[in-house]
């Protein structure tokens, strides 16, 4: 996990009120326990912390998040398009159904988190995907680079136009998956592995 960098949070956070903001930038700010009521928008996060904050996919978009921290939190459905996360954790949260277009994701980890049905098609640089349930994500031409992934369920999941070369798949559970070669190509695998990609690609294996 080199080189990926933990959020830098200040020791003088605030708590604050997430449906009272109305600036265009939020700094070293802490969020808990609340649902997302009024629109924020075209806002950049840098340095804030939210714990237990349930944000409303329709209210919550075209955000920049800089070196901040989710805890179990909700962010089902969200829709990010060309915009940053930089040096952020998702922690216990869920993003089912989460659309991130064209968005810079770097040096941002994903620990324990449900992310089925996630459609990515970004840059992701320095990431970590950490016992995290991938189930009928789809992964479209994305730019990986120093992209590890550990314990993860990628079951029925799409991963096209997107180079896995040397990322390590051997703890994940890959059933179902659907690839093309070029994705997967230079790929680490362990049997159950070889075994789903014989299957893509017609390939009989023979014990």
């Amino acid at each position: 996990m080199d080189k990926i960098i933990k959020p830098k949070i200040s020791k003088e956070i605030v708590t604050s009120n997430l449906n009272e903001v109305l600036e265009d930038e939020v700094s070293s700010a802490y969020f808990e326990s609340t649902k997302l009521l009024n629109r924020i928008k075209n806002i950049t996060f840098n340095g804030c912390v939210f714990k237990n904050v349930d944000f409303n996919k329709d209210l919550f978009t075209n955000v920049d998040l800089v070196d901040c921290v989710f805890d179990s939190c909700d962010l089902s459905g969200i829709d990010i398009d060309s915009k940053l996360f930089l040096r952020c954790e998702f922690i216990n949260c869920s993003l089912v159904g989460a659309n991130l277009t064209n968005v810079i994701i770097k040096s941002v980890a994903f620990k324990h988190s449900n992310l089925e049905y996630v459609n990515v098609s970004s840059e992701c640089k320095n990431v970590f995907f950490d016992d995290c349930k991938l189930k009928n994500a789809r992964f479209f031409e994305c730019k990986f680079v120093n992209v590890h992934i550990d314990s993860c369920d990628f079951s029925n999941s799409e991963i096209y136009n997107t180079n896995l070369n040397n990322v390590d798949l051997s703890s994940s559970k890959l059933e179902g998956i659907n690839t093309d070669l070029k994705s997967i190509k230079g790929a680490i695998v362990d049997l159950s592995g070889m075994i789903e990609l014989s299957r893509i690609f017609g390939i009989k294996l023979k014990f």
